[in-house]
């Protein structure tokens, strides 16, 4: 798997965190790493899934052409 780090650029409509641009996740390997405290928006985090599936399936060739 690719390592990824997924950064808010902006954010639009409400956020009760509040992630503000620039806060990050790093995902590498299985592992999800957030700077010291920090905190993770499910949101973001379910948003970041397909995009390291779509990595991964580019890198292994999954993708029928």
């Amino acid at each position: 798997m690719y390592d990824l780090r997924v950064v808010v650029e902006k954010v639009c409509g409400f956020c009760d965190l509040p992630m503000r641009p620039g806060d990050y996740f790093e995902v590498k390997g299985g592992r999800i790493t957030i700077p010291q405290g920090k905190h993770i928006c499910m949101w973001a985090l379910a948003a970041q899934h397909p995009a390291h599936v779509l990595s991964r399936s580019q890198r292994d060739g999954d993708i029928p052409h």
